[in-house]
């Protein structure tokens, strides 16, 4: 992973410190991504994990969980604002709510049309025709009335209507067409016809001759047979012997046949006689409905007698002729018979049925004919107003409304499943009242930059929420922080929740610091070293620490307590330069103070402390005054100001200091002060300015103890 073998294998208390290298971000995913199995990884890459400003509140989000809700929480806010604005209503904005206004409005406007043409419908159809109509007769009664809506033609109309006005008839007795077979008396009749008589004796003058035969025939029907009786045709005595002839030419086989064709005639008769005693039926006597059917059964029965009539007629012609003509064979008859009188019958039996049924239904009959005289009128109305190209508008607005409501409640339900997602999301953050409280102890020690965070509970907001209170009490807007003093309220926040990995056990610990010092002033580089100097002496054997750093101030001052590496021990404190070269890093472990980096500053403070073992109090005066103007320079504050709880101080180090080339070889103390008194005075100047850390990083274990002990005595 790494190209220096130096890099390799994190042990027991490994603390690895760079300055002035490039690719630190990717050093620090490239370790997270190597040891994420074997170690807890605790990184901090500034103040975005930790702290989030939260412009609604005019607070700051506290702690990593709640950074992370907040930002979903503003996500979800976000989804929910652009969901606000669509389905609530907006004044002069056009939005989904009121598309969907507009949509209930013209389907609404649509209903009142509809409405409008249906009350005045009712109306009309009650005021034209109070029969048809109940009293109550409404809008609702009007649509109920829609689906059965039907036109009548014009004899629909009038049957309808003289149903409805009819009263209850006698419906008379159904009659009993006889049974007339036209084919059994076409039969004989042509049996007959087809018979001849021939004579027993020759009479000259009627051979052949069927008029005189005939002729002859029937005179001897009128003629009585008496002696001398004389021919009532050409008044000669008729003689015995002339009877006789005639007897035997018209013999018992005349008689046979003539007795046949009168036999016939006989049967066809009252046949023909029944046919004219047939009366056609009387159309008024049946309800209008069947008044129609009446008389075309009229119709039908009319033809059947007429042709039935004309069938025995001619029979009955035939047969007389045929009387005529008893000596000769006659063609017989070829007639098409019609039908008989049973389908009439048949006809017959059904309308007198239907009309009995009728008639004991009437007032359920007349309520159809009410009805279908109403759903007539019903349809007219609904013709005049073009209902159906008004229905069907009216479809197509529901459609269009009901696509647009659907939309509409998919959003609401987004909404309210927004609105949940961020209730659970505030369950879920967490109260960092503890670790605000441990960092507010360390922000006093920024002096005059000083600032505490206040907790803001309020329901239904997200937990670890914090305002800024300045030294002055008074509320700071959160757009005042700085990035350095969000990056120490980040960095504080870290080094906390760090104590929470050390309840887990056998879990070993990596901590990155990537470049901690990030815009931050003197006081607070001077907290960070401090915190991060005892983050170092509580490390488990197995775990880790690493700082990244570009600020060489920070990084000799965070490493001055620790040893370089030391040759008979790998498990001591490690030391690299991350150096670049055109677009390759190379990595320089320091393994001693000769190969590591000196600034002048520090070389003022070495020059302090040898005059200080010298016993030389008047010298020490210079590099004091340096230091001092350095540190006040570098962390911009005023002098006045940095001396202001302390102002002998800065009178004596001013009067009684000198540049190098002023400086004398003076033996004693001018002001009587011992070099113990002196270093006193100036540590004073620095706790007054809470840089009794910096002071102490720089200042040997011994006499720091010392200055300690007169801390606590006084």
């Amino acid at each position: 992973m790494f190209s220096d073998k130096e890099f390799t294998g994190l042990s027991n208390k490994n603390f690895i410190f760079g300055k002035n290298g490039t690719g630190k971000t990717s050093l620090v995913n490239a370790i997270i991504d190597e040891y994420s199995d074997m170690y807890d990884i605790r990184p901090f890459q500034g103040y975005d994990r930790f702290v989030k400003d939260n412009k609604q509140l005019n607070a700051i989000s506290l702690g990593e969980t709640n950074v992370v809700i907040q930002k979903e929480i503003e996500t979800v806010n976000i989804a929910i604002k652009k969901l606000e604005a669509e389905i609530f209503p907006e004044e002069s904005k056009k939005n989904f709510y009121s598309h969907l206004e507009k949509a209930n409005k013209d389907l609404k406007n649509q209903k009142d049309v509809i409405d409008k043409f249906c009350i005045k419908s009712a109306r009309t159809l009650k005021l034209d025709d109070r029969r048809l109509t109940d009293p109550k007769y409404n809008k609702n009664y009007f649509k109920n009335d829609i689906p059965n809506a039907q036109l009548l033609d014009d004899n629909e109309f009038k049957t309808a209507g003289d149903t409805f006005q009819t009263r209850k008839l006698n419906t008379g007795i159904k009659p009993n067409l006889p049974e007339i077979d036209l084919q059994i008396y076409l039969d004989v009749t042509n049996k007959i016809l087809k018979q001849s008589v021939t004579p027993t004796i020759v009479i000259k003058e009627l051979e052949n001759n069927p008029d005189k035969q005939n002729f002859a025939k029937q005179g001897m029907s009128i003629h009585k047979r008496n002696a001398g009786e004389k021919c009532a045709f050409c008044g000669k005595p008729i003689d015995d012997q002339r009877w006789k002839d005639l007897d035997a030419y018209f013999s018992k086989s005349v008689d046979s046949l003539e007795n046949k064709i009168n036999s016939e005639i006989a049967l066809i008769n009252p046949a023909v006689k029944k046919l004219a005693q047939i009366k056609l039926l009387t159309p008024e006597t049946f309800y209008p409905k069947f008044r129609n059917q009446a008389k075309d059964l009229n119709k039908s029965l009319n033809l059947a007698i007429v042709s039935m009539n004309y069938v025995l007629t001619t029979l009955l012609r035939a047969l007389d002729k045929k009387k005529k003509q008893l000596f000769d064979r006659t063609s017989e008859l070829e007639i098409e018979l019609p039908d008989n009188l049973k389908v009439v019958q048949s006809g017959l039996n059904n309308l007198f049925e239907q009309n009995n049924i009728f008639n004991n239904n009437l007032a359920k009959e007349q309520r159809k004919a009410k009805n279908k005289l109403l759903y007539h009128l019903v349809q007219e109305q609904l013709n005049s107003f073009n209902y159906a190209e008004a229905l069907g508008k009216l479809k197509q607005l529901k459609i269009q409304q009901k696509s647009i409501k659907e939309e509409f409640n998919l959003m609401e339900n987004k909404y309210e499943a927004f609105k949940k997602k961020k209730k659970d999301l505030l369950k879920s953050s967490k109260d960092e009242a503890q670790a605000a409280e441990e960092i507010n102890k360390y922000l006093q020690h920024l002096g005059h930059a000083s600032f505490s965070l206040h907790l803001i509970k309020k329901s239904n907001e997200l937990s670890g929420q914090y305002e800024i209170i300045g030294l002055d009490k008074k509320k700071r807007d959160i757009s005042s922080l700085s990035t350095g003093e969000r990056n120490i309220v980040a960095f504080l926040y870290f080094v906390y929740s760090l104590k929470d990995t050390n309840a887990i056990e056998n879990t070993n610990k990596i901590i990155i610091f990537d470049d901690p010092m990030n815009s931050n002033d003197d006081s607070s580089q001077y907290l960070m070293i401090t915190q991060i100097q005892q983050l170092c002496r509580g490390l488990k054997k197995t775990d880790s620490l690493i700082l990244l750093t570009h600020n060489i101030h920070f990084y000799i001052n965070v490493k001055y307590p620790f040893r370089y590496k030391s040759k008979k021990n790998d498990d001591h404190n490690r030391f690299f330069h991350f150096q670049t070269a055109g677009h390759q890093s190379f990595i320089k472990a320091i393994s001693n103070s000769n190969m590591d980096i000196h600034t002048t500053y520090d070389d003022l403070w070495e020059e302090l402390y040898f005059l200080y073992n010298a016993n030389k109090p008047v010298m020490m005066l210079n590099p004091i005054r340096r230091i001092i103007t350095t540190y006040i320079k570098f962390n911009a504050i005023s002098a006045n100001n940095f001396y202001k709880n302390i102002p002998e101080a800065k009178k004596y180090f001013d009067v009684n200091s000198h540049e190098i080339d002023d400086i004398e070889d003076f033996e004693g103390d001018p002001n009587g002060k011992t070099k113990g008194q002196i270093i006193w005075l100036m540590y004073q100047v620095f706790r007054a300015n809470n840089g009794e850390g910096h002071f102490g990083h720089h200042t040997p274990d011994d006499i720091m103890n010392r200055l300690n002990k007169k801390v606590s005595e006084n």
